[in-house]
């Protein structure tokens, strides 16, 4: 099933209309973490146009101001009620009389139940939307509240699909990514949850990245202020230009001044800047991009330093271009990429 052809049958569905065979053909469908996605957009769409329940506000504002004189405030009952009857009808005939609604409400009860606990085990993927960057490439996206993320490849980002900019926002970041955080008129904070860290802001610009690790954050504008979920009473504070790194397991902060903070996520305008970097940290950047292993063939040659920029939009300039500027041999394997010593 695709295009409108899913469309139509996931809303016969939401109606009650659908029949055994496309539920069972939706069923099959959803096997497929793609096809969640596109089916919880859809719900949304369908909810948004026809609403669930539509409470009559004049009706009920009424008879809460007769409550309020003093007459008694209406029940809701299941069809005509005799008084007389409660008292004449013995207690078994009372009992069938009763027991379809008695049915009905222990049905209502158990679908409750089913649709709670549906909720429960598939609360994060309706509740949020995952953004992913793939190998090779980055992906920009502008969040609901204005703030825009990119993310660099093999990255991904979770955000609430609902009501984001509204409050206090949160989002929860693998990999690496770039924010510009858009300052609310009401001071709601911007908080980035990363393994061992959360960064918090109200408006700035800065770098996270979460590889090899550790998690490293660099402030390029603004103020951001990380806090260890374990050690919440003791935040540190970064002013522009300064790097802090936190690895895993550790619970001190590692900070240091960067003299280009800009250059830490060039990555945005598809280039890799390196200044006095090991080669084997070098072999890292491009693994993490593109999804390739990449070899460095001695310790000597990984403790090598490098200064320069590459351009990265593509594994084979990159590594053309490596070898050109740094007199290194490059040998490409199935599953991975070998330097050598020219």
């Amino acid at each position: 099933m695709n295009g409108p052809s899913i469309e139509h049958t996931l809303y016969d569905l939401f109606a009650g209309r659908a029949t055994p065979l496309q539920k069972q053909a939706v069923e099959e469908w959803l096997r497929t973490a793609e096809n969640r996605e596109v089916y919880y957009q859809l719900l949304a769409r369908y909810e948004a146009k026809h609403a669930q329940y539509e409470p009559d506000t004049a009706r009920a504002l009424t008879n809460f101001e007769q409550f309020m004189k003093g007459h008694p405030y209406p029940r809701h009952q299941v069809g005509p009620r005799s008084e007389t009857s409660v008292f004449t009808v013995s207690g078994s005939a009372q009992a069938r009389r009763n027991w379809p609604a008695t049915r009905w409400v222990l049905g209502m009860a158990a679908s409750l139940l089913a649709v709670v606990g549906l909720g429960y085990v598939t609360h994060d993927q309706w509740a949020y939307e995952k953004i992913d960057a793939p190998f090779g490439q980055t992906t920009t996206i502008t969040l609901a509240d204005g703030s825009d993320v990119t993310l660099n490849a093999h990255s991904s980002l979770r955000v609430p699909r609902f009501g984001f900019g509204n409050s206090d926002r949160h989002v929860w970041l693998t990999g690496e990514g770039y924010f510009s955080v858009r300052h609310t008129t009401r001071d709601h904070t911007f908080t980035v949850h990363t393994p061992n860290l959360d960064v918090q802001v109200l408006g700035t610009r800065f770098n996270v990245n979460t590889r090899s690790g550790q998690t490293e954050v660099v402030l390029d504008e603004g103020k951001v202020q990380l806090v260890q979920p374990k050690a919440p009473a003791h935040p540190l504070t970064l002013k522009p230009g300064d790097q802090a790194t936190l690895a895993e397991g550790d619970t001190a902060f590692h900070r240091r001044v960067v003299a280009l903070p800009e250059q830490v996520a060039a990555y945005r305008q598809n280039r890799l800047v390196f200044t006095d970097t090991p080669l084997s940290k070098v072999a890292s950047a491009i693994q993490d991009y593109y999804g390739i292993r990449v070899v460095v063939s001695s310790r000597e040659l990984a403790r090598r330093e490098l200064t320069g920029t590459l351009p990265n939009n593509d594994l084979n300039v990159v590594l053309r271009s490596l070898s050109v500027s740094y007199n290194l041999a490059v040998e490409r394997r199935v599953d991975q990429v070998v330097l050598k010593p020219q």
